[in-house]
């Protein structure tokens, strides 16, 4: 598996419209239009099937989602320079790893140590 480490790329207007004309950008949208399109006419009560991998993507969502509200934003105005946020930050850091393990296969968790790094 490749894995290269991100790093921000799009600092200016140019970058924006430059990144709006890749290939990247026109898989998201696309993406973004076909799960769109696979619940449209469904009821929010219906009963839908929900895999495994998406169970425990969800889990994971929740967890993280649950991490952000103990961790609210205090008044100050830097976010960087707010304890509320590196606080998340830490709480963050310290769960990636589990949080991976749960929702990757077993022959990937030697990934986590990757993409983490």
């Amino acid at each position: 598996m490749y894995f290269t480490i991100p790093v921000r790329a799009i600092k200016s207007l140019g970058d924006v419209r430059s990144f709006a004309r890749t290939k990247t950008l026109a898989s998201f949208v696309s993406f973004t239009k076909e799960l769109n399109a696979s619940v449209r006419g469904l009821k929010l009560s219906e009963e839908i099937f929900i895999s495994p991998l998406l169970q425990r993507l969800l889990k994971a969502l929740s967890c993280l989602e649950n991490t952000v509200r103990r961790c609210p934003p205090t008044g100050d105005l830097m976010r960087y320079g707010n304890v509320m946020y590196r606080d998340w930050h830490e709480q963050m850091v310290s769960s990636a790893g589990d949080l991976l393990g749960d929702i990757l296969p077993k022959q990937n968790h030697v990934s986590v140590l990757e993409e983490l790094a």
